[in-house]
């Protein structure tokens, strides 16, 4: 009778019980596939062997609910049903176009896409679900090509999301098969870090935005508004394609399969006939919050009598089965129930969840717990495919020992190109000596060259003498990046060997480098001359060649050296009239103005000579004032104000 119903009826919701008389509750769930029935299904029985339950989520159902069910759950089942389109509902009827009068017919909202993400990752996959779906789109995490090709050969998804590597052909494949079959659908690659070439092929193809991992939240929301920014979705109330609705519902299934009610009914069986009577009563009519109280007082219950065994593999099997509001309340009320040492053990049993939250959660817990065992396991979390674990993992060591944590903090915050956080700086700044600077010494000798460019700005910002040695040393590295970073590190350390050094590297083949050195330098006391010669040229961006750097030497050491140097040109030997020509140029960069200057320096008659030399000071105090601040103590060329 009710299947007769059903299919004259057509209803949006039936609930159906697996143990019934006659007719069993799987049986009718095949006789609906084979009939084309439509309608969402959700299942309401006291079967929970996982072979029954596995078999109706095959079948389609949207949730699966052991009896006795909790009121409060089923309508909230309920509601989430026949509110909106959602699971097989929103992306199972073939509908030919939007029609927005007919309630079994309801679009999707205006923004409201369908995403097929392929990724082997399954903490990447739940963040990138997770990010879909509070934009309001549909998303199937596909686990092979094969899926991706059978959803294209039923119809088109809006945005594909797919992961490519080296070390596995998957993504590649994934690619080229949207390609051929799909070729209008945008593509947002996920590409491995630090492998250029590949991102460089990715993104020659122009399918979409390309990102490197780690992801962050925010750039792949980036990402997926502008992949879909130029096109609208699809005329449609939903993606008319059996395997993208198969994909939902098994994961709509695996978000609910275990919920906090059944957590709650499982653990009743600890307890006598009339006691476990009374419990699910309650259960029956509960609130979450009150389910969860419930639940807390009889394992506080289990612990005082002596039987915590017991009640913790009713935890464990929860949590192994659970959704993540299950699994949070298992991590929630270990600390109720167990010693800390076992806590931690706990912890870092479940600290590999799918869920990057769970892992946050873990990760928050072990530094609250200073669990000096978990911090290897920690660090390994620095390299975490979801940047909110990473950070959050960062913050766990931040209230470790120092000794035990400081190196693999330093290069989380060197390649996460961050600033160390207040706390960690203070503390080294305050006790930095023979031993830190050891540990620094070493990672700027043997780390990549993010960490060496972050350890030559540190050393800087701890302006000690004992740094001296180390920022010699990175001032000849072979990476640009780590040069320029301790050329202007080294002038604020203000040692002598520190500011030879930067004369010789203004030569610098790299033009980050050289205006790093300049910078470096001003920290300095420089003879007027000097300063106004080399900020100069850096202004006008001129290359710093040998030549200036030497002319940039001699006017730093003596005083009145350009004016002896002007009036005695015609003496000069080659090198000497190369440096003053080069600083001419810069003076008279025309030739207009360069060519009476040229004559009067050469002239026989001194005073020729000497009206030549006034001019070329003039035009250099000009440049000296316009680069000093108004006020300062400014020395002049050729005397002193």
């Amino acid at each position: 009778q009710a299947l007769e119903l059903w299919q004259k009826e057509e209803p949006s919701l039936v609930l159906l019980d697996l143990g019934m008389p006659k007719k069993d509750g799987l049986s009718v769930l095949k006789e609906k596939t084979d009939a084309g029935l439509g309608g969402e299904v959700i299942v309401v029985s006291a079967r929970k062997d996982r072979d029954t339950v596995r078999e109706a989520v095959s079948s389609g159902v949207v949730a699966y609910l052991t009896k006795p069910v909790n009121v409060n759950e089923l309508r909230g089942r309920i509601e989430n049903v026949m509110a909106a389109p959602s699971g097989r509902q929103a992306i199972g009827e073939a509908v030919s176009g939007r029609k927005t009068e007919a309630p079994e017919a309801r679009p999707l909202s205006a923004d409201s896409r369908q995403v097929v993400v392929l990724d082997t990752g399954p903490y990447a996959r739940s963040l990138y679900r997770g990010i879909l779906e509070s934009l309001g789109h549909q998303v199937a995490c596909v686990n092979d090509v094969e899926e991706i090709l059978s959803i294209v050969q039923e119809d088109l998804p809006d945005l594909f999301v797919v992961a490519v590597s080296d070390k596995e052909d998957a993504g590649l494949a994934a690619v080229d098969a949207i390609r051929e079959r799909a070729g209008g659908v945008r593509i947002i690659i996920i590409t491995d870090e630090q492998n250029q070439d590949m991102e460089k092929r990715m993104r020659e193809l122009a399918l979409g935005p390309v990102l490197t991992k780690p992801v962050r939240l925010g750039t792949f929301r980036w990402a997926v508004e502008q992949a879909l920014a130029d096109s609208k979705p699809m005329d449609r109330v939903t993606i008319r394609s059996n395997t993208f609705t198969r994909i939902v519902e098994r994961q709509l299934v695996h978000d609910h399969a275990y919920t906090m009610f059944d957590f709650a009914r499982d653990l009743a069986a600890v307890l006598p006939d009339g006691s476990r009577q009374s419990f699910e009563r309650r259960l029956e009519t509960g609130s979450l919050r009150e389910v969860q109280t419930a639940v807390t007082n009889l394992l506080r219950k289990l612990k005082s009598d002596g039987k915590l065994d017991l009640g913790m593999r009713y935890v464990r099997h929860a949590y192994m089965h659970g959704n993540l509001e299950v699994r949070n309340f298992c991590l929630a009320i270990l600390p109720e129930v167990l010693p800390s040492k076992e806590e931690i053990e706990v912890l870092l049993r479940v600290i590999t969840d799918e869920d990057f939250r769970i892992r946050c959660q873990v990760l928050a817990r072990l530094g609250d717990l200073q669990a000096d065992e978990a911090v290897p396991t920690i660090v390994r979390f620095l390299n975490d495919d979801v940047w909110k674990v990473r950070k959050a993992a960062a913050t766990c060591l931040e209230r470790f020992d120092l000794d035990k944590v400081i190196e693999p903090l330093i290069i989380f915050y060197a390649r996460s190109n961050e600033e160390l956080p207040d706390r960690i700086r203070n503390r080294l700044l305050g006790r930095t000596g023979a031993k830190e600077l050891g540990l620094l010494e070493q990672l700027a000798s043997r780390s990549g060259v993010e960490v060496r460019a972050f350890v030559a700005k540190f050393l800087g910002d701890l302006r000690s003498k004992l740094s001296v040695r180390v920022l010699l040393s990175l001032l000849k590295d072979s990476a640009p990046k780590v040069r320029a970073a301790a050329a202007r590190a080294s002038g604020r350390v203000g040692n002598d060997k520190l500011r030879e050094a930067l004369f010789s590297i203004l030569d610098d083949a790299n033009s980050e480098v050289q205006a790093a050195a300049v910078e470096g330098l001003k920290a300095y006391q420089l003879t007027g001359s000097a300063y106004v010669f080399l900020d100069g040229l850096a202004n006008r961006g001129k290359r710093i060649n040998e030549h200036a750097v030497r002319l940039l030497v001699t006017l730093n050491k003596k005083d009145k050296v350009l004016e002896e140097m002007l009036l005695t040109l015609g003496r000069q030997d080659e090198h000497d009239r190369r440096y003053l020509s080069l600083l001419l140029g810069f003076l008279f960069p025309t030739k207009k103005t360069l060519d009476p200057i040229v004559q009067s320096l050469n002239a026989t008659d001194r005073s020729e000579r000497r009206r030549g030399v006034g001019e070329v000071l003039r035009v250099l105090n000009e440049s000296l004032r316009r680069l000093t601040r108004p006020g300062g103590d400014t020395e002049q060329i050729g005397g002193r104000y």
